[in-house]
């Protein structure tokens, strides 16, 4: 029975380390995007989905709207797209929430199994004894 205890006792360890880069990794999702980095800064300096035909050029006056405005209409496609990148770093931390959740399930589970394997060989002693 040694092996088993030893072989949950790493399944914890590992599962302790998932739920820690979790909760780092939600923290560092909401935290440090758009900042001037974290541990995870070279997913922030890759190109962005929104920039991939490059830098967005002004239109036109006559096509940014009945009143000609195009900084407004920009000014509003620039909030649309901050609310979007937003709303997308919020996707990923409750992602990672939602898998530090998992993790912590995992180790009541194996705690659950130990106790109950515990208890058994108790008691399996207690009867040995009354016999």
């Amino acid at each position: 029975m040694r092996v088993l205890d030893w072989l949950f006792r790493a399944l914890m360890l590992a599962f302790a380390g998932l739920v820690t880069l979790s909760i780092l990794g939600a923290i560092d999702a909401v935290s440090t995007r758009g900042g001037p980095g974290g541990f995870m800064a070279e997913r922030i300096d890759g190109p962005s989905p929104l920039q991939e035909d490059g830098p967005a050029a002004p239109r036109p006056a006559a096509e940014a709207g009945e009143d000609g405005n195009a900084a407004m209409s920009l000014g509003v496609a620039a909030e649309a797209a901050s609310e979007r990148e937003k709303e997308e770093r919020w996707l990923e931390a409750i992602a990672y929430a939602l898998l530090a959740l998992a993790g912590l399930f995992a180790i009541v589970l194996l705690l659950l199994a130990s106790a109950a394997r515990d208890l058994r060989r108790i008691a399996d002693a207690l009867n040995e004894r009354r016999r």
